[in-house]
């Protein structure tokens, strides 16, 4: 007799194995119950396993038992897909239930039990996943509480940044204004440190919001066509008065075969090369700083700024572009800076396509390079794409020698003999339009290389004929057109731009700044002494009546030949406002909100452009209102409005 004592022996360990291993095991038999269930698969299910076996095996599902389920339904399970079909199926997570009905997480493979070819079972091998499971989704739960807490941050850095803003605009503006009054020379010493302090400021406040905006992803490029060369030679321009105080060359090289007019963001080129070349500037003691670019394959265009500075030490490189990271701990006493500079440049070379990088020696100098993407500027030309550069002038662009050609669009009798005494002033002598449908009808009878427009206007508005002169151009925008507005509202920035307009001024409008929006479009180059000459205004009849900014500017247009212009000026005021008062007057006994508007806004314009600041004040009130549609407070503000302007007229009668 054959001795089995090998097979046994067999069996017995190959049962040990499995009452022993952490895994649940379950064999369901053809019946649809748990014919075998191993130690784990009891623990793990909260069953004793003598107890579990003989069950359905839909107790692990927390299902009801289905024992007339078709076979076609059954295939949907793993289990009877096992059974019936014979395939092995993995379930990377399922939801099984204890005993006591609690569920659990589990990973499972489902494997058909064969004898002599033929399916008796199917074996479930399982582990509790639920550990794992559940730190899963605390880590999903902490990655997105993390973005949440991103995007708080940076609204709340936005936000900040634009509460700052508010009141140092206005200390800027308070500098401005004392920068034209008479001052000694120790109150000139404090305004001009009390200037820079104020433009360090801001400066930091605006790396701020940048960088709050590059995190939130609400960072976007302004692709308009520019000159790669000019950039440069402005940024030259920037930082050279503080390389000859310093006695430092600050100079460019630029490849003579570079393509020069190209598409891309232009203002975010200025703001990478501002803040390198002013590092290269400030930690530079002797010798250059110079502005390398050439041309590379596919479009990039590389910049290096090198100089003979400290430099910068090896450990401390990798780190450079790191926010809020310095080459060293020291200079931010002895330099100052956030720490920002480098990271949104960073950022922006990202954005244009490119890379950045630096090469320095400490004691021998730095070069910070960059690559950034631009396309040749394209534009449109008889259906053909076409180079500009390949496009012979028309007769709206500016010649650098010629007077450009400008025209004033403003129906608010004040705001004309303003702007078009500010252009006086420049050197230019511009044409005007009451209207938009004034502007339409000398558009088509003389070419125009710039439009000065007003946004509110009767008959048709600023914004509709923007829109009808971007028809008209068949979208190649010869012209350029800046908008003039009362409004400082983001809203109205953005219904400027909508409507086609390449520019935006802040009505009263300031000499220097219209100045710089004409060298800015137009590359027109201003006579010498046409901006920046103080007139002393000592006492002037209309000193306490006017602002002394706006009086200081009139009193300028006044000198240059403009024999009576204030008391023109405010003649025309008086006479204007007060036929437009007795109109607001009417429109408000009809509840017309709309020409209420209308008439505070342009009032309020005018009021700004005189200087007449109590007045300017009350009609900004009285817009405000009017949105709010407050007919009380609407009523209070207009005869606040009659009374001053009574008090007004009292003042200056005997000045006539």
């Amino acid at each position: 007799m054959v001795s089995n004592a090998p097979e046994l022996e067999k069996k017995n360990w190959q049962n040990q194995i499995v009452q022993s291993i952490n895994e649940g095991i379950c064999v369901i038999n053809q019946e649809k119950q748990i014919s075998f269930v191993n130690p784990a698969a009891g623990r793990i299910l909260g069953w004793d396993t003598d107890k579990l076996i003989g069950q359905r095996y839909e107790v692990l599902f927390g299902l009801e038992p289905k024992i007339n389920q078709s076979e076609e339904d059954a295939i949907v399970c793993p289990v009877q897909f096992a059974l019936i079909e014979g395939e092995i199926t993995h379930v990377n997570t399922e939801t099984f239930y204890r005993r006591d009905q609690t569920t659990l997480w589990v990973e499972y493979i489902c494997v058909p039990l064969r004898e002599n070819d033929e399916i008796v079972a199917a074996i479930i091998t399982f582990q509790d996943i639920t550990e794992r499971r559940d730190l899963e989704e605390a880590v999903a739960k902490a990655r997105d509480a993390a973005l949440e807490s991103a995007r708080i941050k940076a609204n709340f850095l936005a936000n900040m940044s634009h509460e700052i803003r508010t009141p140092l605009n206005g200390i800027i503006g308070i500098t401005e204004l004392l920068d034209q009054t008479p001052l000694n020379a120790e109150q000139t010493k404090y305004l001009e440190t009390l200037k820079s302090s104020s433009n360090l400021l801001l400066g930091i406040v605006n790396d701020i919001l940048d960088f709050s905006k590059i995190e939130a992803q609400k960072l976007e490029l302004d692709v308009i066509d520019f000159d790669l060369a000019k950039v440069v030679e402005e940024t030259i321009q920037l930082f050279e008065p503080e390389a000859i105080k310093k006695r430092i060359k600050l100079k460019s090289e630029i490849e003579k075969e570079i393509i020069n007019t190209v598409k891309g963001d232009a203002g975010r080129l200025h703001q990478i090369l501002n803040n390198l070349v002013s590092n290269a500037v400030k930690f530079t003691e002797n010798g250059e700083v110079c502005i390398k670019l050439k041309s590379q394959a596919d479009g990039l265009f590389r910049f290096e700024i090198t100089d003979t500075g400290i430099g910068i030490e090896k450990e401390k490189q990798a780190k450079i572009f790191e926010p809020f990271m310095q080459g060293d701990v020291s200079t931010t006493r002895k330099f100052g800076g956030t720490g920002l500079g480098l990271a949104i440049s960073k950022q922006l070379v990202q954005m244009m396509g490119g890379k950045i990088g630096v090469e320095s020696d400490t004691g021998k100098g730095t070069s910070f390079w960059f690559t950034a993407r631009f396309e040749p500027s394209l534009s449109i030309e008889g259906g053909l794409w076409v180079d500009l550069e390949k496009i012979k002038p028309s007769p709206r662009q500016t010649s650098k020698k010629s007077k450009p050609k400008i025209l004033v669009v403003e129906d608010n009798p004040i705001n004309q003999e303003v702007a078009l005494g500010r252009l006086r002033q420049l050197g230019i002598s511009a044409s005007l339009a009451k209207n938009g449908l004034e502007a339409l009808k000398l558009l088509k009878k003389k070419p125009f290389d710039l439009i000065l427009m007003d946004c509110r206007m009767p008959e048709m508005d600023g914004f509709e004929t923007t829109r009808q002169i971007r028809l008209f151009e068949n979208e190649k925008k010869n012209i350029k057109i800046v908008a003039m507005t009362a409004s400082v509202t983001v809203e109205e920035r953005e219904n400027c731009f909508q409507a086609g307009m390449d520019d935006y001024l802040v009505k009263p409008m300031k000499i220097e700044v219209l100045a710089a929006t004409l060298n800015k479009h137009l590359q027109y180059k201003l006579p010498p002494q046409t901006i920046g000459v103080k007139t002393n205004i000592g006492y002037h009849p209309f000193a306490e009546i006017l602002d002394q900014k706006i009086l200081q500017n009139l009193l300028e247009i006044e000198s240059r030949g403009e024999q009576n212009f204030v008391k023109e000026m405010l003649k025309i005021y008086l006479n204007h406002t007060e036929t437009e008062l007795s109109a607001l007057q009417k429109a408000f006994e009809e509840k017309n909100l709309e020409l209420i508007r209308l008439k505070a806004h342009s009032l309020k314009g005018s009021s700004g452009n005189m200087g007449v600041n109590h007045l300017f004040q009350q009609f900004t009130e009285l817009e405000d209102e009017v949105r709010k549609q407050n007919f009380s407070e609407i009523e209070n503000i207009i005869n606040q409005i009659l009374q001053e302007f009574t008090e007004l007229k009292t003042k200056v009668s005997h000045l006539f």
